[in-house]
């Protein structure tokens, strides 16, 4: 990637506000939430209950059905 710091304001790229993402892959979901990838195989649906979203081969989570998974764990103390 160039370093456009040099360049005058008027030739530099704007800065772009990051787009945040609606779906985690599996390695970042398990990051999120404290967990290993394996872990988090083993409580993904069909076998557990933390629903995924599947695009082709891909395993995708949404913030929202991890987010309710913490729920219920909490909610069980």
């Amino acid at each position: 990637m160039r370093d456009t710091t040099l360049l005058p304001s008027a030739l530099q790229r704007p800065s772009l506000t990051p787009i945040p993402r609606l779906l985690l892959s599996r390695d970042d979901a398990a990051l999120s939430i404290g967990l290993s990838v394996r872990e988090l195989d083993d409580l993904t649906s069909p076998h557990g209950p933390i629903q995924c979203v599947r695009v082709g081969r891909r395993v995708l989570f949404s913030l929202n059905a991890l987010q309710r998974w913490i729920d219920q764990q909490t909610s069980k103390s």
